[in-house]
């Protein structure tokens, strides 16, 4: 999740509106805990693996996130899966997930 506010309004048209917009809330935590909103703070590289099937967080956050990060000049990496949801229920997709992850820390501890 990077940005509360379309995460709630994601849910506008479900019949979990009601329990995921009283759980989000409302209020300054939403800017301030939003990554999204507060990418030009973020100063360390970024990792994110997403599913192109997440019904727990749209796909759309993490291409935006990714942008958002390019926007201001941070370094940002997203893996994606096609055709899988939240869990990435797929031994190879994990396998990749593992192997990238450890490339990415090699890389940005200098290692």
């Amino acid at each position: 999740m990077t940005d509360l506010a379309a995460l709630k309004e994601q849910f506008r048209r479900t019949s979990n509106y009601a329990v995921e917009s009283d759980f989000i809330g409302d209020g300054p935590h939403i800017h301030e805990g939003s990554p999204i909103e507060q990418a030009e703070k973020i100063k360390v590289p970024v990792l994110m693996f997403q599913g192109t099937l997440d019904l727990n967080v749209s796909y759309s956050q993490s291409e935006r996130m990714a942008e958002r990060m390019k926007q201001v000049g941070g370094r940002c990496e997203l893996v994606t899966f096609d055709g899988l949801d939240h869990y990435l229920e797929d031994a190879s997709a994990r396998t990749q997930m593992l192997r990238k992850s450890d490339a990415f820390l090699r890389q940005a501890l200098g290692m």
